[in-house]
């Protein structure tokens, strides 16, 4: 893979790389962190951050470390699932069973 195409491959949804992405977004809005202020503390450019933020460039390791710092973060939680994972999907019709299934799923 050439480096133009990995540059811009989109982070896969539910990778560990777009766990980091959502969690440490979600945790920037915990802080009220603006992108330009949470980039000049992780020293890296906002436009940076926000290639990370929207998923087209993942984090690197470096960057994931100093975001547990920066935001307080451990790496536990930086890669944990996020919540919406255990969103249904509407792709495909589902009876009633299957709905009650999954919700009593998501309740344990």
């Amino acid at each position: 893979m050439s480096v133009t195409t990995a540059r811009h491959a989109a982070v896969p949804r539910g990778s560990l790389a777009d766990r980091a992405r959502r969690n440490i977004e979600r945790r920037m809005g915990e802080l009220g962190l603006s992108q330009r202020r949470a980039a000049a503390q992780l020293g890296i450019s906002q436009q940076s951050l926000s290639d990370r933020a929207s998923g087209h460039i993942p984090w690197r390791l470096n960057e994931i470390e100093a975001a547990a710092v920066t935001l307080e973060m451990d790496l536990t939680s930086i890669l944990a699932p996020v919540d919406d994972d255990l969103e249904l999907t509407l792709t495909e019709p589902l009876d009633d069973v299957r709905v009650q299934q999954r919700l009593d799923d998501v309740a344990v």
